[in-house]
């Protein structure tokens, strides 16, 4: 019998900050196996939306040895100690969402200060997401777009693309962006804009998306949003 877990193990009090969901650690795979539930959904996984270098990180990381002192772990390692009790985790698949967060940084932009929710750690005050992940605008802190597509992206004309945010987001007659605005926390420094799923570019991003969170170990692919061109009409 499938038991299925909404799991994104939100924060308490927190905002569901999408599409980057909390670190997992080990009580919380104990406390899925006493519920006895054997399938999670929307439970990791799911940073493609901010860009791909972050879902690297997302997936792979080295955990601190302040978290590891409370059994945090990275997705593929959570995936992994899923899959040894016999609990298969879908990945999370954000079709509708590219994703630009407010962030500080130190001067020389080698140290992220805070993302998101921010605290006035620095003036030296930015963006994260997936234009500046796409144009390598942080070398310090993520690798670059090209260990992910080496040969590019292509346009449906053939060019090749620059600027995923550009390339990728649905835009009215007029040129006005569209944004998934129900998905954007009240107060925050972000944006969330509505990708256009009729551009090969887009496909072939998200492509590459689903091939890294099966690298990770996800045992399944929960697409959200699956009719994100409803939402931009």
């Amino acid at each position: 019998m499938l038991r299925g877990l909404y799991f994104m193990g939100w924060y308490r009090d927190m905002w569901n900050y999408h599409p980057s969901l909390p670190m997992k650690n080990l009580h919380m795979v104990e406390d899925i196996v006493d519920i006895k539930a054997n399938t999670l959904i929307w439970s990791c996984l799911g940073s493609g939306a901010i860009g791909l270098p972050y879902l690297d990180k997302e997936a792979n990381e080295a955990i601190p040895p302040r978290l590891r002192l409370y059994g945090f772990m990275n997705d593929k390692e959570f995936c992994g100690e899923c899959a040894k009790r016999g609990i298969e985790v879908f990945s999370v698949l954000w079709k509708a969402q590219l994703w630009e967060f407010g962030a500080e940084f130190n001067e020389d932009e080698s140290e992220l200060l805070s993302l998101n929710i921010l605290r006035g750690a620095s003036n030296n005050r930015k963006y994260l997401g997936m234009s500046e992940l796409s144009t390598n605008k942080y070398p310090k802190l993520f690798d670059p777009i090209e260990k992910y597509f080496p040969d590019g992206l292509l346009d449906y004309k053939g060019n090749k693309v620059g600027d995923f945010l550009e390339g990728f987001k649905a835009v009215s007659l007029e040129g006005r962006n569209i944004l998934s605005a129900w998905l954007m926390a009240p107060d925050h420094d972000h944006k969330c804009y509505s990708p256009c799923s009729n551009k090969d570019s887009y496909l072939a991003y998200m492509k590459r998306d689903v091939e890294m969170m099966s690298d990770a170990g996800a045992g399944g692919l929960h697409i959200d949003e699956y009719d994100t061109q409803k939402h931009v009409l």
